[in-house]
C-alpha cells in the first residue's frame, strides 16, 4: 500500500464532541502546505482545534466539503495518533468508540486515542478520493 501523509483535523464540535476532518497528500511537504493554507481560516474563525498534524497514513478519505448541510450523515472512528503515524477505525457510534478509548485500552504505546465523528467516508484503498 502506497504510502501517503494524512493531514488530521480535530476540532472541538458545537455539540461538545470532536469532530475530524482530514486532508490526504503524497508528500510531508505537500500536507504541510495545506495545514499552511488551512490553519489560518481554522483561527480565523475562532474553532477549537485539539489536533493538527501532518502524520503517515496509508488510509485514504473522501474529499472534505465545506459547508456541509447539518443533515449530512456522519461516520464515526476511533483514532490513534503517534510520533510514527495515525491509525484510524470506523466504528458503530460515538458510545462503542468511546468504551474502547479509555486509559488502559489496546492502543500504541504512546498513542493519543480520540473518538471523534466526520462527513468523510474512509474510502478502500482501491477507491479514488
Amino acid at each position: 500500500m502506497q504510502q501517503l501523509f494524512l493531514l488530521v483535523i480535530l476540532t472541538m464540535s458545537e455539540a461538545g464532541g470532536l469532530s475530524a476532518a482530514f486532508v490526504g497528500t503524497e508528500t510531508r511537504a505537500a500536507c504541510e502546505a495545506r495545514g499552511k493554507a488551512i490553519r489560518p481560516i481554522l483561527d480565523g474563525a475562532k474553532v477549537g482545534v485539539k489536533e493538527f498534524v501532518c502524520l503517515p497514513s496509508s488510509q485514504r478519505f473522501q474529499r472534505f466539503k465545506h459547508g456541509a448541510s447539518a443533515d449530512t450523515p456522519r461516520v464515526f472512528y476511533r483514532l490513534a495518533l503517534t510520533a510514527d503515524g495515525v491509525s484510524i477505525a470506523q466504528v458503530n457510534s460515538l458510545d462503542a468508540c468511546t468504551a474502547t478509548a479509555q486509559p488502559g485500552a489496546a492502543g500504541p504505546p504512546g498513542a493519543r486515542i480520540y473518538c471523534a465523528s466526520s462527513t468523510q467516508p474512509m474510502l478502500a484503498a482501491e477507491e479514488k478520493r
